[in-house]
């Protein structure tokens, strides 16, 4: 309450000061003058959280400007502050071409994630270096839009039903989308059918253009050329698309076609000469429409067994790719796992042992005054590193947290971790973070409280990243929330703890953002039913892999029921067995009910830890 009230009252004095302006020089005889025609901004649609640019121009007879102030309002008009959703004094307002007498100026902003789907409107207010004041001016508008583009399923129009390798042709499809499409927009071939998925196409094709309609309700054609390779049988044409929001489209079935051998020429034989025999049945004499049928029939019976062939080579090929990949990612992750090695943290103000409030500058906890205490939020400012020392300790009580809308890293090393402790609901909140935030944590132990990382009930894209650590008696489950970068869960104990519940967009197949539990020790059962449960996958799955699950059977991992996009695939753990069915028995997927709409891969359960699985705690509490 007393926040809105500050904002009112704000508001107040601006528009107060428009019609009382303070006493300025005698030479400045005229109230600078915001030009409303001249607002551009970078996109006017636009999903929550957007980062949006300003321009506008301002004009003065003396010099303008020596601060500025940019609000976002659901009501349109000049000098009306009313239904405020944005507000924002100073801002990095920067004239960036003219002079002061003529000038334009540039400010940036990010969309409240609380925005609801709508219209609003950009004002902006500039007072002079005399202090006088511009009128609040209306210099744009954009749009919130927060629904997903479609896809239209089964629209495809497809030019004929079968084709041979190596054969192109053009069909078209249907987009709808109330904001605009598409800034990305590409077709794929696969060999599994239905909406979104598990993993990745065999082929992909870009290009397509909107050929008739609207973008809001458009027909598109793309272009397929058949690689000479493509194998046999049938395959799902889908699409996925981006609108001009950044929302993207399920992978949708748009139909399917048959891929099939060209038909042979037969070549006419001569009829054969008659040999008389002492049989009284004479030999039959084959017809050229017969032996042109057999030899058709050959050349089926020979293209299907090429076929069966081809799809079990490739189906192993494509199983090794995938493994092969997930190492290859891993070594790579393993050689960067620090991309703080070169900032100099040395520089960092240096926080006092009672932290509280905001953390609006780069600041490290130090060993000199742990142990840290903390009983309510601490936020960290976007654009704001905090980093904290080997062999702190944090002591959180009460409403204790620590929300990061910057970066935090946590940099225990093996001999001196970073340790946790406290009775809160949660250790941290990503609430109101951008896709270039970040929690990375590395040596550290939790002990107690309900959560690593509880939902917020508001949108937060951080990416979180916990390496080499122990989570003990933390007993509710950690919410990953659609993370704007790859995140990684390795190399972690976790006993008598929540699981881990997962969102995940990988946005496009090109993009490499990837969400992996690896190589962690999960002890005896969780406290929440599940180690780690799916509810959203797009674009991707969710790797889990090398991971030991000791002590069961339990359920261990699990496709949360009743999502159709929710995929993730747990081939290589160590499961204390390599018996299918007891391993059955630690999943819940689409093969114990129809409420599960897909199936986990458990394929090739290790015999023994992978070596670069712990194997107990690292140390006790």
């Amino acid at each position: 309450m007393k926040a809105k009230i500050t904002a009112v009252f704000t508001g107040f004095f601006l528009l107060f000061s428009i019609l009382n302006p303070i006493t300025a020089s005698a030479n400045d005889t005229q109230l600078p003058v915001v030009d409303p025609s001249s607002g551009i901004i970078s996109n006017n649609i636009v999903a929550p959280n957007a980062s949006l640019i300003l321009t506008y121009r301002v004009t003065d007879d003396v010099g303008c400007c020596s601060t500025s102030l940019i609000g976002v309002y659901k009501d349109s008009g000049r000098n009306v502050n009313s239904n405020q959703v944005y507000y924002s004094i100073g801002a990095s307002h920067t004239r960036v071409s003219g002079s002061a007498t003529d000038g334009r100026y540039q400010v940036s902003f990010v969309a409240p994630t609380s925005l609801e789907t709508g219209t609003y409107y950009v004002k902006v207010q500039a007072i002079d270096n005399f202090g006088r004041y511009t009128h609040l001016e209306q210099v744009a508008s954009f749009i919130i839009d927060k629904d997903l583009p479609v896809m239209v399923p089964n629209s495809g129009v497809f030019p004929k039903s079968t084709f041979n390798p190596g054969e192109s042709f053009n069909f078209t499809y249907q987009i709808t989308d109330n904001a605009g499409c598409c800034s990305y927009n590409v077709v794929s071939l696969w060999k599994v059918s239905g909406k979104n998925p598990a993993g990745s196409p065999d082929y992909q094709f870009s290009g397509a253009s909107l050929v008739s309609g609207t973008q809001t309700n458009g027909t598109y054609q793309a272009s397929v050329q058949l690689p000479p390779s493509i194998s046999l049988g049938t395959w799902y044409v889908k699409a996925q698309a981006r609108d001009i929001a950044t929302w993207y489209t399920h992978v949708e079935a748009l139909g399917s076609i048959s891929v099939v051998a060209p038909t042979p020429t037969p070549t006419p034989s001569r009829t054969p000469t008659p040999t008389p025999t002492p049989s009284r049945t004479p030999t039959p004499t084959l017809s050229e429409e017969e032996i042109a049928t057999r030899a058709a029939q050959k050349a089926t019976e020979d293209a299907l067994a090429a076929k069966r062939a081809a799809d079990s080579a490739a189906k192993a090929a494509a199983e090794k790719a995938k493994k092969e990949k997930s190492k290859t990612l891993g070594d790579v992750n393993e050689a960067n796992l620090d991309a703080w090695s070169s900032i100099d943290v040395s520089q960092f103000k240096v926080l006092p042992k009672r932290l509280k409030g905001v953390i609006k500058e780069d600041a490290r906890l130090t060993i000199e005054n742990s142990p840290y205490l903390v009983s309510n939020t601490v936020d960290i400012a976007a654009g704001v590193d905090v980093y904290i020392e080997p062999g702190v300790e944090i002591k959180l009580t009460s409403s204790g947290s620590f929300r990061v809308k910057g970066r935090l890293k946590v940099a225990g090393t093996s001999d001196n971790f970073v340790k946790f402790s406290g009775k809160i609901k949660s250790y941290f909140s990503v609430q109101g973070s951008s896709a270039a935030s970040e929690i990375d944590i590395n040596h550290a132990s939790f002990s107690g409280g309900g959560a690593l990382l509880a939902p917020s009930g508001n949108a937060g894209y951080a990416s979180f990243n916990l390496r080499n650590s122990q989570v003990v008696n933390v007993s509710d489950y950690s919410y990953i929330w659609y993370p704007g970068a790859s995140s990684y869960i390795e190399g972690n104990v976790f006993r008598a703890s929540g699981g881990f519940s997962v969102g995940f967009r990988a946005r496009d197949y090109e993009s490499g953002k990837e969400l992996v539990f690896r190589n962690n020790l999960f002890i005896g059962k969780s406290t929440t039913g599940y180690w780690v449960e799916v509810w959203a996958s797009y674009g991707s799955e969710v790797l889990v892999t090398k991971n030991s699950f000791t002590r069961g059977p339990y359920t261990a991992l699990r496709i949360r029921e009743g999502h159709d996009n929710a995929f993730m695939s747990a081939y290589e753990n160590f499961w204390g067995t390599t018996n299918a069915q007891t391993i059955g028995r630690m999943i819940l997927d689409a093969e114990d009910s129809g409420d599960y709409e897909a199936e986990i891969d458990y394929s090739d359960p290790l015999t023994a830890p992978d070596p670069k699985t712990p194997t107990r705690l690292f140390f006790n509490f």
